[in-house]
């Protein structure tokens, strides 16, 4: 066989070689795909948290690693606020989260806390670069609630919107829960923020 012969089946097998391999990629990220569509359709027909009823416990992890449970955290007023590495809303909010998250705890002891649905290397290198970069600091507590943290997601945000929140009174109900901006988080900021103007005259 001539070497421009030899030269063009090589060529030829090369380009049925990585054919083969993008549609096998193709193939799987189809599947992922589908598989995502379906969770997300089991996620939204799962309740939400009943407004007036006793906050579930959970479990959870800081940013040291160290576990949290809710007993330790659900002593007072609180705002779990569900972020995500990957939510480029969340990111935007939290200037505004961070000054509404001083107003809260000024006006009405409300303690406001993040609760990250990524694991403990990715949610640290997100606040990293919210600090360094947008130049805001963190200054509440973060809990790690990845998929494997016993239900919390499933509990308190099945289906896994991002930025949302939960508020919870002293006596342990939920007061108000949905996405942030929404009807439901309004009355709060609305709260805070009149406090906070109050105060100041």
């Amino acid at each position: 066989m001539s070497p421009v012969w030899e030269a063009a089946a090589l060529a030829g097998w090369a380009a049925l070689l990585l054919n083969l391999a993008l549609t096998l990629r193709l193939v799987r990220w189809f599947r992922s795909y589908q598989q995502a569509l379906r969770m997300n359709a089991l996620r939204a027909e799962l309740p939400e948290l009943t407004v007036g009823e006793p906050a579930p416990p959970f479990r959870a992890r800081d940013l040291s690693g160290a576990p949290v449970r809710s007993d330790d955290l659900l002593s007072g007023r609180t705002a779990l606020v569900f972020v995500s590495p990957h939510c480029g809303t969340c990111r935007r909010d939290m200037p505004s989260l961070m000054t509404l998250a001083a107003r809260a705890e000024r006006t009405d002891g409300t303690r406001m806390v993040l609760v990250s649905d990524s694991g403990l290397g990715e949610t640290r290198s997100w606040v990293s670069e919210i600090r360094d970069q947008d130049k805001v600091d963190l200054a509440v507590p973060v809990l790690l609630a990845s998929g494997e943290t016993s239900g919390f997601l499933t509990r308190y945000n099945p289906r896994r919107l991002t930025p949302y929140f939960c508020h919870i009174d002293d006596a342990g109900n939920v007061t108000a829960r949905g996405p942030l901006h929404s009807p439901a988080w309004t009355p709060l900021v609305r709260r805070w923020n009149a406090a906070a103007h109050s105060a100041q005259y």
